[in-house]
């Protein structure tokens, strides 16, 4: 938000996973957020201080000068400038790193198809990130920049609007992970989005992007891309008469998954592509408890997620509506 303080950020952020939890998610992937605040919610609900989920954080992401996600922020031009981006925010606590490598809806200017990260700062950054372990995602509505960055042996691909079914091969074929985000583009989650003040040149680069997005989502099905659902909004943001996270896993039965695929891409998948799969994804013994409850099997209907009751995590219940509220 414009203007906001740290304090004011930090108390928002700390409703948000309070609330992302209750909706019925446990574990959080951060691809970039401002001033560290996702760093210190992390610890902090990690010492029990705060009410939310596991959070996996990329602190701040690493743009190039006049990329996207670079608005009011310094960028960091050429390999070298790069890798130090990338060790700053490893020094901070992040365990992912988050680049842009190509346009995007929310950047007002310059096709999002456009590969905007030269082929050798691609390479700099997932290098330097590696050497110190951390994961590397990157924001990527272009073929050309995802495929430089496949060879190069990045983690994730975060959109993928205009991938071809080309590219969607490279990442089955290197492992490489898709977090489709398809809220973000299509017709159904428009009054969120328009909700929230979305600018008109927002809505509209919205609407261009959709019908590539939408295929390149069933062509990953197709091709059996390792996919892990992912929103880029909140967990508990409205879509559609339900939350982001929901809304999500049901366009990935209209595009091609079957109930137990979709089921999967938000419980086991994104544990293994976090590397957390010993400890979360699923139930069995020795695995956090983290459990939802819903009125209905969602194996017959992805829809009966929209019926979340009952949720716990690591075993201690945060939500269960069948209980009088005190």
């Amino acid at each position: 938000l414009a203007n906001e303080t740290n304090a004011a950020l930090a108390l928002r952020m700390a409703k948000n996973a309070r609330d992302s939890l209750l909706s019925g998610t446990t574990t959080v992937r951060m691809p970039g957020d401002r001033r560290h605040a996702d760093l210190a919610l992390m610890r902090a609900i990690e010492r029990g201080d705060a009410v939310g989920p596991r959070l996996v954080s990329a602190g701040e992401s690493v743009p190039i000068t006049h990329g996207h996600g670079a608005k009011g922020r310094t960028g960091f031009d050429g390999p070298y400038e790069l890798m130090k981006g990338v060790r700053k925010q490893i020094q901070a606590g992040a365990t992912w790193i988050k680049i842009a490598i190509s346009g995007g809806i929310a950047t007002d200017g310059g096709g999002i198809a456009q590969p905007l990260m030269t082929p050798e700062e691609i390479h700099a950054v997932i290098d330097a990130a590696h050497r110190f372990g951390a994961k590397v995602t990157a924001h990527s509505g272009s073929p050309s920049a995802t495929s430089v960055a496949i060879k190069a042996g990045i983690n994730c691909i975060e959109h993928g609007y205009h991938l071809t079914r080309e590219v969607l091969r490279e990442m089955k074929n290197a492992g490489t992970w898709y977090v489709p985000t398809i809220v973000v583009s299509q017709p159904a989650t428009l009054p969120f989005f328009v909700k929230i003040g979305s600018p008109e040149w927002y809505l509209k680069r919205r609407d261009s992007t959709g019908k590539d997005h939408w295929k390149a989502l069933e062509m990953a099905i197709e091709e059996g891309v390792n996919i892990a659902l992912g929103t880029d909004q909140l967990p508990h943001e409205p879509n559609d008469g339900t939350v982001a996270t929901v809304r999500e896993a049901e366009y990935y039965v209209s595009a091609g998954m079957s109930s137990l695929q979709a089921l999967r891409s938000a419980t086991i998948e994104p544990a293994k592509m976090l590397g957390l799969d010993s400890d979360t994804g699923s139930l069995e013994v020795g695995k956090f408890a983290d459990i939802i409850a819903v009125s209905g099997d969602p194996l017959e209907d992805i829809k009966s997620l929209r019926t979340i009751f009952f949720v716990m995590k690591g075993g201690e219940v945060v939500r269960n509506d069948l209980v009088e509220p005190l």
